[in-house]
Formats: structure tokens, C-alpha cells, sequence
């Protein structure tokens, strides 16, 4: 089994990817369509990130979120002294606090002052404006922002790399809880590219997710965008096995077996599907024990994502599928 590949000292990362994949809408800047295969060769190591940097600006968007704006005012002073290139995040942090007082007009003005209307920090402020657009349920204006945005950028510039990866996977979110799964696809495909190791890894996951409900939806008259899109996860997801046992990530491996198996399921091949769900079994076993481990109460929200029940789920519908065939 291949499960053995996995060591118990990978419960730590069961937590990280769980917790990852939890979460229904990662806010821009959180911590983080046709040739998967070689994005797959190039994701070799995962991007630097300086924690200390990272850690002032949660620090900060922390005492915001509790009502301290005044204590946060000097903290983003000195940090944008010691690291100047995180002006734009603290920037888009000072509009989304204005936007969640419902100062919209202030928030509008700061952003109209701003000299440069095609760097970082313009379009943080505005892709924070789609954002409160989209919790205000307003989606028509929220997607024009974010249209606007990737038409200006159809390739992320240089210095804007992890800027504009954390918006592409903002609207990718966006656009798949509405259901939108057709474009959603085609935004995290353009991603892939620009993505290495473990991020690639978690994107690449959600992408063939993306592309099996794209083809499920397809009518009888899409067939050539329905096999096309089922190609591309048929290239993608043996690549998602082998990233995951190479980053040791147990839950993104038992998800890319069930994708696997969907994928013949999609294809009409329900004897294969099967068969790959009855090979590995027991690994997918032994992966939602060790998240009950971790979680077994479910506080912290892990067993929802535990891959097993999403299988043994599939399983039980081709069974009765076939049984009412006979």
C-alpha cells in the first residue's frame, strides 16, 4: 500500500493541509489550462516567505479585527520602516478596515489619491473593494474589479508574482462559490505555472476538482469540452499523487486517489473506479483515523475534509447506479 510512504511524523502536515483546505474563501494576500504535466516538473521547492514579516502583518490585521486601530497604527509604522515592499498589504488592510465600518466613501477617496493606478498598491485597495462587494452579496460589481484587474495583468508582472497569485486564487474561490466553475477553472490554470512545491501541490488539487464539476455540467452537446477537461485531470492527478507523497501530505494524496477514481467514474469506467477505490482502501482508512486523532471531536473542523467519506460516497453511487441497470 502506498500508504507506507507516509511517516507518523506527517501528522503535523495532515493539520496544515486540513486546516488549508478547510477553509471555504482564503481573504488576498492570506498565506497561501493545458500543461499541468510540466508545471508538475517544475514544482520542485516551495516559494521563500519571511515569517517575520508575515507575522507583524497578522499581528496587525489582528488588533484591527478586535477594535484597536490606534495600537495597530504605530506597529504598521515601524514595519513598513524595516520592510518597505509591505506598504501595499498595510495599505489594502487600511481600506478593508474602512470598508468593514461601512465607510465606503472614505475608503473610494483614499484609493482615488493614489498617483499610481497600475501598481501594487492601487490594485490591493481595489481587489479589497471586490471583496467587501462580494460580502455584500453585490457579485456583478466584485467580478468587474477582478476582470479588470487580470485583463491589466494577463501575465503577473515582475515584482508582482505572489501578489498576483493571491488574487487569482481570491477570484478563483469567488467564481466557484458561484458556481461559476467553467471560468474558476480557467483562473487556476493560468496559476499553476507560477506556482512550485506544496503550493502548486493545493492549487493543482483544487483545479482538478474545478474541471470534473465543469465536465459533470457539460451538456450531451459539450462532449468535446467535457473530454477535454477530463484530459487535463487524467494528465494532472498521477502528478498529484507523486507531489503528495514528495511533500508528505497525506490528505491531498487521499483526495487526489478519490479524484482518480471519479475521473473513471465520469468516463463510464465504473469497473476501474473500483478497482482503484479497492486498492487503496485501506490507506484512505488509515488517513481518516489519524485526522480523528487530531480532531475527534471535530472541533477544529478537520473531519469534514477527511477524504475517505467523499470515496466511500462515490462507491455507493455507482453500486446503486448499476443496480438499477439491472
Amino acid at each position: 500500500m502506498l500508504y507506507t510512504y507516509f511517516t507518523m511524523s506527517s501528522k503535523i502536515a495532515y493539520i496544515l493541509g486540513c486546516a488549508a483546505l478547510a477553509a471555504s474563501c482564503t481573504p488576498l494576500f492570506a498565506q497561501e489550462a493545458e500543461a499541468p504535466a510540466q508545471e508538475a516538473e517544475a514544482a520542485a521547492e516551495e516559494p521563500k516567505v519571511d515569517e517575520a514579516l508575515e507575522n507583524e502583518i497578522a499581528y496587525v490585521e489582528a488588533l484591527i479585527n478586535s477594535g484597536y486601530p490606534d495600537i495597530a497604527e504605530p506597529v504598521m509604522a515601524e514595519t513598513k520602516a524595516k520592510w518597505p515592499e509591505s506598504e501595499a498589504r498595510f495599505f489594502a488592510i487600511e481600506v478593508r478596515g474602512l470598508l468593514s465600518m461601512n465607510k465606503f466613501d472614505e475608503a473610494e477617496k483614499l484609493i482615488a489619491a493614489l498617483p499610481d493606478r497600475k501598481g501594487t498598491k492601487y490594485w490591493a485597495a481595489r481587489l479589497e473593494v471586490a471583496n467587501n462587494f462580494f460580502g455584500r452579496n453585490q457579485k456583478e460589481e466584485c467580478m468587474k474589479i477582478y476582470d479588470e484587474f487580470f485583463a491589466a495583468f494577463p501575465k503577473p508582472p515582475k515584482g508582482l508574482e505572489k501578489f498576483y497569485v493571491d488574487a487569482g486564487y481570491a477570484y478563483g474561490q469567488i467564481l466557484s462559490q458561484s458556481k461559476n466553475y467553467d471560468k474558476a477553472s480557467k483562473v487556476y490554470g493560468s496559476l499553476l505555472p507560477n506556482l512550485k512545491g506544496k503550493d502548486w501541490l493545493s492549487l493543482a488539487t483544487e483545479y482538478c476538482d474545478l474541471l470534473m464539476r465543469v465536465a459533470e455540467n457539460c451538456t450531451d452537446k459539450e462532449k468535446a469540452k467535457r473530454d477535454g477537461a477530463l484530459d487535463i485531470v487524467g494528465k494532472t492527478v498521477d502528478k498529484l499523487i507523486e507531489q503528495s507523497q514528495a511533500n508528505d501530505n497525506a490528505v491531498l494524496f487521499g483526495r487526489a486517489i478519490g479524484m482518480k477514481a471519479h475521473l473513471e467514474q465520469l468516463r463510464g469506467n465504473i469497473k476501474r473506479a473500483n478497482l482503484i477505490i479497492d486498492e487503496f482502501q485501506e490507506d484512505l482508512e488509515s488517513i481518516d483515523d489519524q485526522i480523528r486523532e487530531t480532531d475527534p471531536e471535530g472541533k477544529l473542523g478537520l473531519l469534514k475534509i477527511s477524504p475517505l467519506p467523499e470515496v466511500m460516497y462515490l462507491q455507493a453511487k455507482m453500486l446503486w447506479e448499476e443496480a438499477q441497470k439491472e
